[in-house]
């Protein structure tokens, strides 16, 4: 893959060509809270690192097509950028936003997918405070 550096990476269609396949999802990079009927996203644990991702978010602007293609859809986008779905709420919490119907703007942040180590990082955050979190739950020595 022909790297491109952050400072050049500006052009949307540039960021999609560096994109990388990856296998992070909302469900597994959330804290799941419950018993045998009933359990719940106890929280995200991309959440308390918001600030964090929006510092090393880049701002990109999208050209007339793509702003068509991804106008209320971070879904497509996070697929095309990321190979994933699910990293789609992030597309949402850089950019402020809670909603799909917010994702129509031409200027937007994004994590280039250069960074998806800092991501990878956060979810081996995330697996460590799972273990810890169950173990609390079942009293572990």
């Amino acid at each position: 893959m022909n790297s491109t550096r952050i400072e050049q990476a500006y052009d949307i269609n540039q960021m999609i060509k560096e994109g990388k396949d990856t296998e992070l999802t909302y469900a597994t990079s959330s804290i799941i809270a419950g018993n045998e009927n009933i359990s719940f996203t106890y929280r995200n644990i991309y959440d308390e690192f918001i600030p964090v991702l929006k510092d090393k978010s880049i701002e990109t602007e999208l050209d007339e097509d793509n702003l068509i293609k991804f106008k209320y859809n971070p879904h497509l986008l996070a697929y095309v950028l990321y190979g994933t779905t699910d990293l789609w709420f992030l597309l949402l919490r850089i950019n402020n936003m809670t909603r799909v119907t917010q994702f129509d703007k031409k200027k937007i942040k994004i994590i280039h997918p250069d960074d998806m180590k800092l991501i990878n990082d956060i979810f081996i955050i995330r697996e460590e405070r799972t273990k810890k979190f169950q173990c609390f739950e079942k009293e572990c020595e």
